[in-house]
């Protein structure tokens, strides 16, 4: 926070220098060298990619992020997809299925780190029955027109019900939010023991749970809205994004995996709202 301040103060004050430079006497502007007024632009340039990062956001959906939770920070979420049969050998198998999840964040990632704790309920006709933990630490930090975050977490603890039968995960994921022009962009890189087979982190027989890298890219292109395209494993994800205006927090994304392969097609919607519980 303190970096962000001193960003936009340093553009404030880079905007009096340069008015006095460019304004000045032709005798007395001569001591402004070049170099004094391209530092004078790049203050100037970095104070209003912090702006324009502070309006519009830029997101990706369906794709881990590096970005976690600081202190006070709670997340709900709902997820309901429409794919492939998910019982092929089951009289009673359905194409939809759905999970929620609640989240809660520790700590300081500006400072020291932030701790993130979750609770994942995979289970939504039978609501409880099957689920599992969650936890991840993430550390951020920031440059000149951006920021970047690295996050390290476990998935799959204490399991019960059908979670069971999975392995516990672990992942690291790294993003950066920056502007590009005068878009407002992220873009994520990680790795992970369940992201799917591909790239050739996994063997030919992976089944479900299985090595692989994420990757996405996102573009802001309103302050409401936000598009996305990325590969977790080897599907490919195409997504938006909309951040309701009457509604701090809270945002949609709307994305669908395998666009271009109809036997494993699926179409998404996730519902997210994140407050702070202490009013911060």
């Amino acid at each position: 926070m303190r970096r962000h301040h001193s960003s936009l103060s340093r553009g404030l004050l880079a905007g009096v220098a340069l008015s006095a430079v460019l304004g000045a006497p032709a005798a007395h502007a001569q001591t402004a060298t070049e170099a004094d007024i391209v530092e004078v632009l790049t203050w100037i340039e970095a104070g209003s990619a912090q702006e324009l990062l502070a309006k519009r956001r830029a997101a990706i959906s369906a794709v881990p992020s590096g970005f976690g939770l600081s202190g006070g920070n709670l997340s709900l979420s709902l997820s309901g997809t429409y794919g492939p049969e998910r019982s092929p050998n089951d009289d009673d198998n359905d194409r939809f299925d759905a999970s929620t999840a609640v989240a809660f964040g520790f700590g300081d990632p500006v400072s020291a780190v932030g701790v993130e704790l979750g609770l994942v309920l995979s289970s939504f006709r039978d609501f409880g029955a099957s689920g599992f933990l969650t936890v991840g630490v993430n550390r951020q930090f920031a440059f000149e027109g951006g920021v970047t975050s690295i996050n390290v977490s476990a998935s799959n603890l204490a399991a019960w019900g059908d979670a069971e039968n999975n392995d516990v995960s672990y992942s690291v994921v790294g993003s950066v939010a920056y502007a590009l022009g005068n878009t407002p962009m992220v873009t994520t890189l990680g790795y992970g023991t369940s992201y799917g087979t591909g790239f050739g982190f996994s063997e030919d027989d992976c089944y479900v749970e299985c090595e692989g890298i994420v990757f996405g890219i996102g573009a802001g292109i309103s302050e409401t809205w936000a598009i996305s395209a990325g590969v977790v494993g080897d599907h490919s994800i195409l997504g938006a994004t909309y951040f309701p205006a009457t509604v701090e927090g809270l945002s949609a994304n709307i994305w669908v995996r395998d666009a271009d392969d109809s036997d494993s097609a699926t179409f998404g919607v996730d519902l997210g709202f994140i407050t702070n519980v202490f009013g911060g």
